[in-house]
């Protein structure tokens, strides 16, 4: 019951403060005007910004001399000495490069998404050839996020959205690395949670626990999982490197750590490919006689489903088990949902129909 209350009070006061209006810096002209302002860049004689609520808007430009102070959100204050007012203050706007043939990604705050090229930029909107909808003009204090994206499949009359999660299968992982600045949050059957981030094009960390102390138990387990992915030629062949490693923070812990160090190989786009991995596990310090082998695969069977499997050949002291799992993956653009059945073969056991259901929720973010 406490747990429950306590992550009611912690939604709740997370929704409060997303809905208060977020603080912004703002220029205090000579002429007595003021406007709040973003990404405010101090130059030779002279302040660079952009309206506030416009990240993606003109970039303008004012001298020194044509302002009072600058008052940043965080309560800083710079003053400048020119303080007479003027009748009128001097604002130029500063030309940025722009790619008329890249193709763009535009998600507006009320939902809707473009794709298409940005034919130039005016002082509150953007002028946007859409592929579908013909020239547009997107409103800058509308736009949610823009991003240089290359044009999606097109599927029928539908457009097929980058796989949000295209560098895993249900527990594995493959040849794919995060983009840097790229991250995800998981969580399965509540309990297991896990954040992984590029930290560049190549190499991806995650780490994760099982929060047991909400049970009264003083023991902290965590994971974590670093991995280097590289491209192997052409655009279809990954590869990847990595290790699984577990250990628990606890009053009495002679455990050095267990874990896993693998090698994987792709073959195939981040909506279809298969991987074949291979890894030697270790217990304090001793490493196993035989490798564990996998094999998984994932394929995009519609705009929001795939189906994966993901296959395991784990050795043991007198004899082998298999791991086997087939279910599918959920997608939207913010959140993607694993569900699946799990099941081990060998002596231990037995025989029947039955199967271990997973359930995993991936959220993610950055990118």
């Amino acid at each position: 019951m406490k747990t429950t209350l306590l992550l009611l009070f912690f939604f709740n006061s997370v929704l409060a403060w997303s809905q208060k209006p977020r603080p912004c810096d703002s220029l205090f002209f000579a002429d007595g005007t003021i406007a709040g302002v973003e990404d405010i860049r101090i130059v030779e004689n002279g302040v660079q910004y952009r309206l506030y609520g416009e990240k993606y808007g003109l970039l303008y430009e004012v001298k020194s001399e044509n302002l009072k102070k600058i008052r940043f959100r965080n309560g800083n204050q710079s003053l400048f000495s020119k303080t007479d007012t003027l009748s009128k203050v001097d604002i130029i706007i500063v030309p940025e490069p722009l790619d008329t043939n890249q193709t763009w990604y535009v998600e507006m705050l009320d939902g809707n998404e473009y794709y298409g090229k940005i034919l130039r930029k005016e002082a509150r909107f953007c002028v946007f050839q859409t592929v579908s909808l013909g020239e547009i003009n997107l409103p800058f204090g509308k736009i949610e996020r823009m991003s240089p994206e290359a044009l999606p499949e097109l599927v029928g009359d539908q457009y097929w959205f980058k796989n949000p999660h295209g560098t895993r299968y249900f527990f594995g992982t493959n040849g794919y690395g995060l983009k840097k600045g790229e991250g995800y949050y998981t969580n399965t059957w509540v309990l297991f949670n896990q954040v992984s981030y590029g930290f560049s094009d190549r190499f991806t960390f995650g780490a994760g626990t099982i929060p047991l102390f909400i049970f009264g138990l003083n023991v902290y387990p965590f994971w974590v999982t670093p991995k280097v992915s590289f491209p192997l030629g052409g655009d279809k062949w990954n590869g990847a490197v990595g290790v699984f490693y577990v250990n628990a923070v606890a009053e009495s812990n002679e455990l050095s750590g267990l874990g896993v160090t693998y090698g994987a190989l792709t073959y195939g786009s981040t909506d279809r490919n298969a991987t074949f991995s291979l890894g030697y596990g270790f217990i304090d310090g001793h490493w196993a006689d035989s490798p564990t082998a996998s094999f998984s695969a994932m394929h995009r069977v519609s705009r929001n489903g795939y189906f994966i499997t993901e296959n395991y050949l784990i050795p043991g002291n007198d004899a082998p088990t298999l791991l086997l799992s087939a279910g599918g993956r959920w997608v939207g653009k913010r959140i993607a949902i694993d569900y699946a059945l799990m099941r081990p073969y060998g002596s231990n056991f037995g025989n029947g129909l039955w199967a271990i259901p997973w359930l995993n929720i991936t959220a993610p973010f950055g990118g």
